[in-house]
């Protein structure tokens, strides 16, 4: 890719509309555009290593052992139905 755009800096051509009234794109932005879209994309995979890293060092509880810690035989502190509510 890179050398295509130099080629094409390099090789003369004959000058068109878009030349002569000054829209024609320069290649080495085009480059620029893709490289500063390359860098986004991995800074945006080395945030999602990091939560992936994060992530896999936690280790969820299982429902057992939230049951322990609650106490099966815990009753309610307010004793309210749905139609108390409303």
């Amino acid at each position: 890719t890179l050398i295509h755009i130099k080629s094409r800096m390099l090789l003369p051509r004959p000058p068109t509309d878009a030349e002569l009234e000054g829209d024609e794109e320069d290649p080495r932005e085009a480059l620029v555009r893709r490289l500063l879209e390359h860098q986004r994309f991995k800074v945006a995979a080395e945030l999602l290593h990091e939560r992936e890293t994060w992530r896999s060092a936690q280790w969820p509880r299982s429902d057992a052992a939230v049951a322990d810690v609650a106490g099966e035989d815990v009753e309610p502190e307010l004793e309210v139905d749905l139609f108390s509510l409303l």
